[in-house]
């Protein structure tokens, strides 16, 4: 059982407790001296909270679970009704045979209210309040259970979706090496040694689902500098970090599908070529940029993608409303500006 459910259930426990214990020693703490001369007028206080105790016990054990909890309204109200009818009508009986002048040099003690009348009363204020208790905790656990699933379901699409990113990155950085076993086996090389670099981040640093800036922007100078070992020599590569990153934390691969779109979609048949990517903090806000060239040919196409759609649903996972999406999609230019708080 969860901490929550053991809190919910030690206050109630506690509550219950409380109201018998008051129930129990009123009869004893405001009745006067001179009414438990004998063990019989010491004892007769049980003749209401037995009654009492068989009722709370059958609303809470048989009525509110049965009845109440399963929608049958009419039902409870009839059962916890003749309930407390049935043992306030045998009370009376009781005490009517039972009854008497009071023993030799006892006065008798007046009565505001004869003991079936005090059960009536004292049961249908005990049975509202168990009650109003036992429903009140139930929405609260039910709240509480609704929250805990739907950070469940938030933590299943968050690890879906960076499941989804990282395999089509890897799809495209194996498809680049692959392109450089037969130009170039030592940059081919080096190229495998950047990778298991940028897998091991990603399989082992990242695995809480959180990484810190620094470690991001590693990765990303990581994987610039291996998709530099692919592009022309025409094309224009910038990269412009902090040069003091701090260790704030973030979510994991960010960033990775937005430059993975520019160099999908920025080296194409364009007279000048370029891809700049750049990363800054202001104020308690992390600013990210990528803009590339853009060949008229693609059309819309640098703005779809599996990659930016998840990103999307991943930011508004992570932060609601609180960061700031903008796609441009010009004619020459493609630029991606995403705002987040840190």
């Amino acid at each position: 059982m969860k901490p929550q459910m053991h809190s919910l259930k030690r206050t109630e426990a506690l509550l219950i407790t409380l109201v018998w214990v008051v129930l129990a020693a009123a009869p004893y703490l405001f009745g006067g001296e001179s009414r438990f001369a004998s063990w019989r007028q010491f004892a007769r206080p049980m003749e209401v909270l037995l009654p009492l105790l068989a009722i709370f016990l059958a609303n809470r054990l048989l009525f509110v679970p049965r009845l109440l909890f399963r929608e049958r309204r009419v039902g409870y109200i009839l059962a916890v009704g003749a309930t407390i009818l049935l043992l306030t009508v045998g009370l009376y009986f009781y005490r009517q045979q039972g009854g008497g002048p009071p023993p030799p040099g006892l006065h008798p003690v007046p009565r505001p209210l004869p003991p079936y009348v005090n059960l009536l009363i004292t049961a249908i204020l005990l049975v509202g309040f168990d009650t109003g208790l036992k429903a009140a905790l139930r929405v609260l656990q039910s709240e509480r259970e609704k929250e805990e699933l739907e950070k469940d379901h938030v933590k299943s699409q968050l690890a879906l979706l960076h499941q989804q990113v990282s395999p089509h990155f890897f799809m495209n950085t194996l498809n680049n090496i692959h392109a450089l076993v037969e130009i170039s086996p030592e940059q081919a090389r080096e190229a495998i040694l950047q990778l298991s670099k940028m897998m091991r981040y990603l399989l082992y640093d990242t695995a809480q689902g959180r990484t810190t800036l620094r470690k991001e922007a590693e990765f990303m100078r990581s994987y610039i500098g291996l998709m530099k070992l692919r592009v022309p020599e025409k094309v224009e590569l910038a990269l412009n970090l902090p040069g003091d990153i701090p260790d704030v934390e973030l979510p994991p691969a960010l960033f990775v599908p937005f430059i993975e779109n520019a160099f999908k979609h920025g080296i194409g048949q364009q007279e000048r070529p370029f891809i700049r990517i750049g990363l800054w903090l202001e104020k308690g806000q992390l600013f990210f940029q990528a803009a590339n060239s853009k060949d008229r040919a693609a059309g819309a196409g640098s703005a779809s993608g599996i990659g930016i759609e998840n990103v999307r649903k991943r930011l508004g996972l992570l932060y609601g409303a609180d960061f700031h999406l903008e796609i441009k999609d010009g004619q020459d230019i493609f630029t991606v500006k995403l705002t987040i708080p840190i």
